[in-house]
C-alpha cells in the first residue's frame, strides 16, 4: 500500500460549489457548497500570444489525499466551481491515482 501524501504539504483549504443542471439559457445555479481542508493547491499564471492579442489565464491543480483530506470520500464533478484565495476556478479534468483503492486525486482547474 502506498503511504498518504505528506500532511506537511497539505496546507490549504477551499470551497467547492456544486452546480445544478443548466437552465434553458445555459446558466447553472448553485446547488450546494462544501469546504475541503487538508489539501494542496498549486496555482500557475499562463500567458499566450497569437496574432490578435496577448491573453492571460490562471490555472491550478488541486491535490486531494484519500486518507487525510476532509471531508473523506468527496466526489469531484467536472464543471463544478472551486473558490481558493478569493479566486474562482472551474474543474476541467479529474485524475485518480490508485493501486487497489484510491490513493489521491489531482484535479485540474482553470
Amino acid at each position: 500500500m502506498i503511504k498518504p501524501l505528506p500532511r506537511r504539504l497539505l496546507i490549504h483549504s477551499c470551497t467547492i460549489i456544486r452546480l445544478g443542471k443548466p437552465d434553458k439559457w445555459g446558466n447553472r445555479t448553485e446547488k450546494r457548497s462544501t469546504d475541503l481542508s487538508v489539501i494542496r493547491i498549486e496555482t500557475t499564471d499562463e500567458r499566450t500570444q497569437d496574432k490578435q492579442n496577448t491573453s492571460k489565464a490562471k490555472s491550478a491543480v488541486l491535490y486531494y489525499d484519500c486518507v487525510l483530506s476532509k471531508p473523506a470520500g468527496y466526489t469531484f464533478r467536472l464543471g463544478d466551481r472551486v473558490t481558493f484565495e478569493g479566486k474562482d476556478y472551474n474543474i476541467q479534468k479529474i485524475r485518480r491515482f490508485d493501486t487497489n483503492k484510491p490513493h489521491h486525486y489531482e484535479v485540474e482547474l482553470t
